[in-house]
C-alpha cells in the first residue's frame, strides 16, 4: 500500500503543487510571506482521492507556520462540529455556505438548503437574526417550501442581502447618537 508521503512525491502532485504555488505568486495566501518554506494545503479531504485529484480552487499556498495553525484550527472545528446534534450541524452548514456565497467563494449561483435549520444558518450569515427569532416574513415564506433538494436561487439570495442591509440600517439609525 502506498503511503501519503509517497503520494506527495508523485509527479502528478508535484505538477499540481507547482500550479497552485504559481497561481499564489509563491507566497502564503494568509500572511503574504514569501521568505519561508511553503506548503500547498488542501482545504478539505475526500476519502479515496489522491492529492492531485482536487480542484485547484480547493488548494492554497501556505507558509509552514500558517499551515500548522490552519491545520490545527481545522481539526478543532471538525471535532467541535462533530459533537453537535444533527440540527445544529445543519445550521452551521447553512451558515458556512452562506458566508462562502457572500465572499464570492461559493461555486454556483444558488445555495443548497434542504432543512429549516440550514435556512436559519443562512439567515444568520445574512445578519437576519431578528427574522430567525421572530419567524417573520421571508423566513416563513421560504421555510414553508423547504424540501431536501431545495436551493436558494440568486433572486432569493439577493432579497436576503437587501433585507439584511435594510435591517442593519434600521438598527443603526435607532441607536442613540446616530443620525
Amino acid at each position: 500500500m502506498t503511503t501519503y508521503t509517497e503520494l506527495l512525491r508523485d509527479p502528478r502532485w508535484q505538477r499540481k503543487r507547482l500550479e497552485v504555488m504559481e497561481r499564489d505568486n509563491f507566497s502564503c495566501v494568509e500572511c503574504g510571506g514569501a521568505d519561508r518554506t511553503l506548503n500547498v494545503h488542501h482545504l478539505y479531504y475526500a476519502k479515496g482521492r489522491k492529492p492531485w485529484e482536487y480542484e485547484t480552487g480547493s488548494l492554497q499556498t501556505l507558509c509552514e507556520p500558517c499551515h500548522r495553525r490552519i491545520t490545527a484550527l481545522g481539526a478543532e472545528v471538525h471535532q467541535t462540529i462533530g459533537m453537535l446534534c444533527a440540527a445544529d450541524q445543519a445550521l452551521v452548514l447553512g451558515y458556512a455556505r452562506a458566508l462562502m456565497w457572500l465572499d464570492g467563494r461559493w461555486d454556483g449561483d444558488s445555495l443548497p438548503c434542504g432543512t429549516r435549520e440550514e435556512l436559519v444558518g443562512v439567515f444568520h450569515a445574512f445578519g437576519l437574526e431578528t427574522a430567525c427569532r421572530s419567524g417573520a416574513g421571508l423566513l416563513l415564506e421560504i421555510a414553508e417550501n423547504i424540501q431536501p433538494t431545495s436551493v436558494l436561487s440568486p433572486a432569493v439570495l439577493d432579497r436576503l442581502v437587501a433585507t439584511g442591509q435594510a435591517q442593519l440600517t434600521t438598527l443603526t439609525s435607532a441607536e442613540p447618537g446616530r443620525p
